[in-house]
């Protein structure tokens, strides 16, 4: 081999200040099952006037790896409640876009079940006070707290039921 200066081997191109397309690649998107898009954008009319927008696009490390987004979002309503969930895939973990989209799903679907018929009174600054449990004193907050909760389980075991279909 011949070295060049700085340790160079004599083939390899000289990098000019900011040249990184040498050393990214943008590889395509791998075939196979649960395949997701580069890129995703949705939007929903929640009340008159405002519109909630998401997206999600295929990193700089997933384009190099020829990997998937890990990542999902998603959203709804229920009532006059506007409901959005966002999961940041573990990307260490081979099924990690198939959980975060069921994670998503689940607990979306989880908080429009529970949320249907629930509504809040206006609420004032002793409301938001917390007990020494971290529960809330104000018994309209501590059954949303509940619902967020159990919100978060059934998006786990939607995460997992999910998973497992697949190993």
């Amino acid at each position: 081999d011949v070295v060049g200066r700085g340790g160079r081997q004599a083939d390899q191109p000289v990098l000019q200040a900011g040249d990184t397309s040498v050393l990214w690649q943008s590889l395509p998107l791998p075939d196979g099952p649960d395949r997701h898009d580069e890129s995703a954008a949705a939007s929903l009319a929640t009340v008159p006037g405002q519109i909630t927008f998401g997206a999600r696009v295929r990193g700089k490390k997933h384009k190099h790896e020829g990997t998937n987004c890990d990542d999902w979002f998603e959203f709804g309503t229920v009532g006059g409640w506007t409901l959005m969930a966002v999961s940041d895939g573990a990307g260490s973990c081979a099924y990690s876009r198939v959980g975060s989209r069921a994670a998503c799903c689940g607990g979306i679907a989880s908080l429009q079940s529970s949320m249907a018929s629930l509504t809040l009174p206006l609420l004032s600054q002793e409301d938001l006070q917390m007990n020494d449990d971290r529960t809330f004193r104000c018994k309209d907050l501590s059954a949303v707290q509940v619902i967020l909760y159990k919100a978060m389980r059934d998006a786990g075991a939607e995460m997992d039921r999910a998973v497992e279909k697949r190993i």
